[in-house]
């Protein structure tokens, strides 16, 4: 897989959005931006990203014969290569927090953004967003985040990484035709963050609740056992308050 490197752009999904949409043919391919000026997350939240300081990059893989049904698998995946190459650089306590932010010692260090290509019902090409907190010494408009630098004191070669990052994830994504998906389950279960420890819930109407993490379902969804039996959420419908 080629990696480029481009000085600047707004999101570094949307750019290969653009160069899939003049050529459908495009090769796999991975864009790093050192500076990422609207990088996004989730639900349409923004990521902040420090120039020269973070990671900003984005992968685009091409599938074969996946339907859409499975493709939180690929967030798993995802979730599991970047948690294993952080693994390496000494990063205490690395959990991923449902469903791909990953932690360590409970500060987000990194946020994951998983867009689809499909054709009819089957994901054609799958466009891999990564943001991570590489070097920055502080991140103060973000009290709950955290850099590998804050966490070990090592100043590391963002390209190095970069290159690693994407060896792993082509690692992983070889399980798709290896691997039966209920051990690709499996492992990004047992990472899961607060996975069968008591805590606080928000639903989407506002109401707290007591339960335990206890998986996560086929289509992705965050399994909790609560006093009034086992629910379901999807990523709009639910918020970790705290742990008790």
């Amino acid at each position: 897989m080629n990696i480029n490197k481009i000085n600047a752009t707004t999101s570094t999904n949307t750019y290969l959005k653009k160069l899939i949409r003049n050529d459908q043919t495009l090769n796999e391919l991975a864009v790093i931006a050192e500076n990422q000026t609207q990088g996004r997350g989730q639900l349409g939240t923004e990521w902040q990203s420090q120039n020269g300081k973070s990671l900003t990059m984005s992968l685009l893989k091409r599938l074969e014969k996946l339907h859409v049904e499975n493709r939180f698998y690929l967030s798993m995946l995802v979730s599991i290569a970047v948690k294993n190459v952080l693994t390496f650089y000494n990063l205490p306590d690395i959990k991923i927090k449902w469903p791909n932010d990953i932690l360590s010692v409970n500060k987000k260090v990194c946020g994951l953004l998983l867009e689809p290509v499909l054709k009819k019902n089957q994901i054609k090409m799958i466009i891999i967003g990564i943001g991570l907190n590489v070097n920055e010494t502080e991140i103060p408009a973000l009290p709950n985040a955290a850099s590998i630098k804050m966490l070990t004191g090592k100043l590391i070669d963002i390209d190095r990484l970069a290159f690693e990052i994407v060896n792993e994830i082509n690692k992983q994504f070889l399980k798709l035709n290896s691997h039966p998906f209920s051990a690709i389950k499996s492992e990004y279960q047992n990472n899961l963050y607060q996975k069968d420890l008591l805590n606080t819930f928000k639903d989407h109407s506002g109401i707290e609740f007591k339960g335990l993490i206890t998986g996560v379902s086929t289509s992705g969804k965050l399994q909790v056992a609560t006093e009034s039996g086992s629910r379901e959420f999807d990523l709009k419908e639910i918020k970790l308050l705290n742990r008790l």
